[in-house]
C-alpha cells in the first residue's frame, strides 16, 4: 500500500460517502490524479463506489470489509512507528513538534494553492493571446 492509498482509506474511516471530488479536495490534490488513485484502490478490493441518492452523475467511495480489517492492522503499526519516533521527546516537545509541522503543511498548502493560481492566470492568458 502506498502513502496515498493509505490516505485515500484514512479519509474514508472518518468519513465514509465521499465524492472523488470531496476527496481529492481533502487531498489537496487535482480531481483527475484523485481519479486515478481512486480506481486504482477499487482495483485492490479496499472501496467501492455507490451511487448517490439523487445525483447519477456523483458516486460515494464506501470502504469494503477488507479494508477495515486492513486499516486496524496498519493504524497499529503506524502507533507503533510514532511511539518509537517521540518516545525521546516530552509531551511538550510532542507538542510543539506537532505544531511546526503543522505550520509547514498549512505554508505548503498556501505555496501549491498560488502557483495553481498562477499557473491557470497564465493559461487563461495564453488562451487570450
Amino acid at each position: 500500500m502506498t502513502r496515498a492509498q493509505w490516505s485515500i482509506l484514512a479519509i474514508l474511516s472518518n468519513q465514509e460517502g465521499l465524492s472523488q471530488s470531496q476527496i481529492s479536495a481533502k487531498l489537496e490534490i487535482e480531481k483527475s490524479t484523485a481519479g486515478r488513485l481512486i480506481d486504482q484502490v477499487e482495483r485492490s478490493g479496499w472501496i467501492e463506489r455507490r451511487p448517490i441518492a439523487g445525483d447519477r452523475r456523483v458516486w460515494g467511495i464506501h470502504l469494503t470489509d477488507q479494508a477495515r480489517q486492513l486499516l486496524v492492522q496498519v493504524e497499529a503499526v503506524i502507533l507503533r512507528s510514532r511511539t518509537e519516533m517521540l518516545h525521546s521527546l516530552s509531551p511538550e516537545q510532542q507538542q510543539h513538534l506537532s505544531e511546526i509541522l503543522q505550520t509547514v503543511k498549512s505554508s505548503l498548502s498556501a505555496a501549491l494553492e498560488l502557483d495553481r493560481s498562477e499557473h491557470h492566470t497564465r493559461k487563461s492568458e495564453e488562451t487570450i493571446d
